[in-house]
């Protein structure tokens, strides 16, 4: 059954092992590379569409070249064809494309033989590559894509979770290498980058760790306790590089305006956390002869406001009229105020705390 196959026993170094297989309709070679096989059909050529759908089929894609070292062993390591093979590159939009990847041909990968791509007849969006060719061997021609020609597939070493899902999986020759992402390192990405661990000084934290305590990606939010607000950035995450994307934030106390004793009368406060501060309190007295008017002690609030409004000190006189003012002129409340000592102690104790 393998009469007329062509011997693929003179093969470089880098091979472990040539088989054929006749598993599939059509004469398939193989050649393995550990776990990354280059396949092509012997029996029957195809078009574009079609050679990239036996390749699907049976293995993973056309093949997709990355390096002038896969171009040099394929040209050395596959027989000559006189219709060449058929590559995973088609125009796309006018791009050329690797369609297994989906990414553009740059620049740097282009193996064109001299004068392609010419699009001759505008109908050449299809990439063959010269194998055993005494001309330019190994570089590509655009073709159009209904032509037949041999199918050169390749069954991927990556698979769905090589490279931990934390990675670009690219295949090499005898095996596959990891791209890490951002954020992760080591052979398989396995790795996760770790930045310093923190520990906030009276400031509120609640963190989420996607990949490890402190480690990339990880986000820290900071809040502040009542009557404190928040100076710096309210969230931190871990980034590739090791470090935060900001210092960590500090909590200072809410101000309130600071006071002044009143006129004629004394001030005497309290600091908790700096001077009128959250939680700071003041008490007012006046001097002999004077009586105070408004609360005897203000209290700093989380708001940043005082209880109260600042009392002031005010002569007996100027306190009388306040009591008939308060009394809203009635003579008889007057008279009766007037009377009754004890009542006006009591009306000014009430005015006092207004």
């Amino acid at each position: 059954m393998s009469q007329g196959i062509p011997s693929l026993t003179q093969l470089p170094s880098l091979l472990h092992q040539s088989q054929i297989s006749s598993s599939f309709t059509g004469m398939v070679l193989w050649v393995e590379v550990d776990a990354w096989t280059y396949h092509y059909s012997d029996q029957g050529d195809y078009t574009w569409e079609q050679a990239r759908n036996f390749c699907q089929t049976f293995f993973t894609d056309l093949v997709a070249i990355q390096n002038q070292q896969e171009i040099e062993y394929l040209n050395k390591s596959l027989p000559y064809h006189g219709r060449y093979y058929w590559i995973g590159i088609r125009k796309l939009g006018g791009v050329w494309t690797w369609v297994g990847t989906q990414k553009a041909l740059s620049k740097e990968a282009e193996n064109w033989a001299a004068g392609e791509p010419n699009n001759r007849r505008s109908n050449q969006d299809c990439v063959e590559i010269y194998i055993q060719r005494p001309q330019q061997s190994g570089k590509w021609n655009d073709e159009p894509c209904n032509r037949k020609k041999k199918a050169l597939c390749y069954r991927a070493s990556c698979q769905p979770f090589s490279c931990s899902q934390r990675g670009e999986c690219v295949e090499t020759i005898g095996s596959y290498r990891c791209e890490c992402y951002p954020g992760f390192h080591g052979p398989e990405c396995t790795d996760v980058v770790q930045c310093a661990k923190l520990e906030p000084k009276g400031v509120p934290m609640n963190c989420s760790h996607p990949y490890g305590d402190f480690s990339y990606n990880s986000t820290c939010e900071f809040g502040c306790h009542k009557g404190f607000e928040r100076q710096g950035a309210g969230v931190l995450q871990c980034l590739p590089s090791q470090k935060w994307s900001a210092n960590i934030p500090t909590c200072t106390a809410i101000s309130c305006p600071v006071l002044s004793p009143p006129s004629r009368g004394q001030l005497s406060c309290s600091h908790v956390h700096g001077n009128f501060t959250y939680n700071s309190t003041c008490t007012f007295s006046c001097e002999e002869g004077y009586v105070r008017m408004g609360a005897e002690m203000l209290r700093c609030e989380a708001t940043g406001n005082w209880t109260r409004d600042l009392p002031v000190c005010a002569e007996d006189g100027a306190f009388l009229k306040q009591v008939l003012a308060y009394s809203s002129g009635s003579a008889l409340a007057v008279a009766g105020l007037v009377v009754s000592g004890g009542l006006i102690a009591l009306l000014a104790k009430r005015l006092s705390d207004r």
